[in-house]
């Protein structure tokens, strides 16, 4: 297995991690070996203005669209390749103008316990170049329960329930409640230098504020999040000083996950053409250090095998980040604006009304994004017929499926809608266009969010209200076995 890290030319290496003299960086393999186990950025940027393109490094070798059959992949004529090539090594500074060596940690934190933050942990499980990974969770006892419970490890199963991996963790470490008084952290676990951050939009502002002391600019966090326009509102609401924010990965995970019936931690891999999609995010005014950092994280990253990760530049990243959010701009809000099942859509004349008023204006205001306007090739995935087409399959396909969001409004929790509908509104008043409809969507899905909260408030019992009964399940219908355990 060949596998990739930033490595500095001139630089020395420790057992605490790798000396860095990021003027001068090159990219280089490291060999690896089985471990232990039974198998300042813009604050536009990337949301309205395409960035500069940042080198990624060699190991994103895997296609950019490797299965035809998904939404987010593109026909064999339209594909090109993902990974950006290696960025040579830097023309040295005279000796009194280089900065200092700095050293930068293998250390990995993982903020959140879904099921995409798990699969992580157990992909990185068994590297031995990278410490063990610390997962940072919110609910100390039942954390600590469900981990004992199942044999400190986190099983991986496929499709059919066999058991494909099992790999040891760390016990997961309390970082205080997921809500409460701003910035209160029980976690006192040093500075944190790598984090992977997946968690729900309800608990990602608390959980960051509350490790605000332990990230400085000297941190890489990478966002796996479903929507887009978070790095924006962490700048403007946690990170607002340029000189001390940290340095961002934007990340997107096409696994195919499920939690194992009959386990908390365990997880289901459904299919075998999953990626980690990772797009650098470039600061600014970029020093050396911060560009260092991104390219030491997705060295770390890209030392997984079983995450497959593929760099990508902004543009491209965002070509595979749209089509989910479409899908998702369109199902996830009409189903909680109704309080209906995936497949109540299609037989409602109203609801496929709104469905294809959503999607009209969704896309044109995807044809006129800036990013696309020299890529012809990249936008006519979205323009074609094929595209809506596919969308109206997808959904004919779901059945009677409840939205994951309908369960976000049972417990009161917010909707990543102001990231998904929201992000098309802002970069359509950005460029002028027509957002009405999508800005109605976001207006009613918040609507139902705070009818919900209201109903918790005054303590009202399950089934007496519309909200909770049979016919409009915004209170739930989830499959349990798919749901995610969320710490």
């Amino acid at each position: 297995m060949r596998v990739s890290s930033a490595t500095l030319a001139t630089g020395t290496a420790s057992s605490g991690g790798t000396h860095w003299n990021y003027s001068d960086l090159t990219l280089r393999g490291l060999g690896t070996s089985r471990g232990n186990s039974t198998d300042k950025t813009t604050q536009s940027h990337p949301f309205y203005d395409p960035p500069p393109q940042a080198k990624l490094p060699p190991t994103a070798t895997a296609p950019l669209y490797s299965n035809g059959a998904e939404l987010n992949n593109l026909p064999a004529d339209l594909a090109e390749t993902a990974a950006e090539g290696p960025s040579g090594p830097s023309n040295i500074r005279p000796v009194q103008e280089q900065p200092p060596a700095v050293e930068l940690s293998r250390q990995i934190y993982v903020v959140g316990f879904r099921n995409r933050a798990r699969f992580i942990a157990h992909s990185l499980a068994p590297i031995p170049q990278i410490p063990p990974v610390r997962i940072l969770a919110h609910h100390r006892s039942e954390a600590s329960a469900k981990w004992l419970e199942e044999g400190q490890a986190i099983d991986l199963h496929d499709a059919r329930g066999k058991l494909l991996s099992s790999h040891p963790i760390h016990c997961p470490e309390y970082i205080g409640p997921r809500v409460g008084a701003p910035g209160f952290s029980r976690w006192n676990g040093g500075f944190l230098d790598n984090i992977v951050v997946d968690t729900g939009i309800a608990a990602l502002h608390p959980t960051l504020r509350a490790l605000r002391h332990s990230i400085d600019n000297r941190t890489t966090i990478c966002l796996i999040q479903e929507g887009l326009g978070v790095i924006e509102k962490l700048n403007e609401e946690i990170f607002d000083d340029p000189a001390v924010r940290p340095t961002y990965i934007l990340g997107h995970m096409t696994h195919n996950l499920a939690r194992h019936m009959g386990t908390s931690m365990a997880l289901r891999h459904k299919g075998n053409n999953g990626q980690l999609l990772l797009s650098a995010v470039p600061r600014e005014e970029d020093h050396g250090l911060e560009a260092a950092l991104r390219h030491h994280f997705i060295g770390l990253l890209s030392a997984s095998e079983a995450l497959r990760p593929v760099g990508l530049s902004w543009i491209k990243f965002l070509h595979r980040k749209l089509p989910g959010m479409i899908w998702s701009s369109l199902v996830d809000s009409i189903s909680v604006i109704l309080g209906c099942r995936y497949d109540q859509i299609v037989k409602d004349t109203h609801a496929r009304r709104l469905w294809h008023a959503l999607l009209d204006e969704t896309l044109y205001i995807v044809s006129s994004l800036p990013e696309f306007r020299d890529k012809p090739n990249l936008l006519k995935y979205f323009t074609r017929d094929e595209f809506r087409m596919h969308l109206r399959q997808r959904l004919a396909n779901q059945g009677p499926m409840y939205s994951e969001w309908i369960s976000l409004i049972r417990r009161g929790d917010v909707t990543p809608v102001n990231f998904i509908n929201g992000y098309f509104v802002r970069r359509a008043e950005e460029l002028g266009l027509d957002h009405r409809v999508n800005s109605l969507v976001v207006s009613m899905v918040k609507a139902r969010h705070q009818a919900r909260i209201r109903e918790l408030d005054a303590d009202i019992p399950f089934g007496l209200k519309p909200y909770m009964m049979d016919g409009d399940k915004l209170g739930g219908g989830i499959n349990e076995d798919d749901s995610d355990f969320n710490l």
